[in-house]
């Protein structure tokens, strides 16, 4: 019982404490925001948190670029290899063939 009542007291601590500190961030930003408008520059700090999200959602999406451009090359490479593959194997049948063509074609001529 004794350490539940302990508890109880340091929760009820611990919410003063938050809200004394909600209080004191609301007062901080209103004084910020009175300065900034007194120095002609209102919405500043807000455009700045926006520009920071904006670049972290920029960075994120650069990566993901990054990443797709690295699978796409990838892929490229496989292509590429086997192409150079089904060359490579085509390469004895096309010389076969060729000489077969020209006697296809002189006998085509020839009737």
């Amino acid at each position: 019982r004794q350490e539940l009542a302990e508890l109880r007291a340091e929760y009820g601590g611990l919410s003063r404490t938050e809200e004394i500190l909600r209080q004191r961030d609301e007062n901080a930003q209103r004084a910020l925001e009175g300065l900034e408008a007194k120095k002609g520059v209102s919405g500043y700090h807000d455009t700045q948190e926006e520009l920071e999200k904006v670049s972290t959602i920029k960075s994120e999406l650069d990566e993901m670029k990054g990443k797709t451009l690295d699978d796409i090359s990838d892929m490229v490479l496989k292509l590429t290899s086997t192409i150079s593959e089904k060359k490579s194997a085509l390469a004895p049948v096309i010389k076969e063939l060729r000489p077969m063509r020209q006697k296809c074609q002189e006998m085509s001529l020839v009737y």
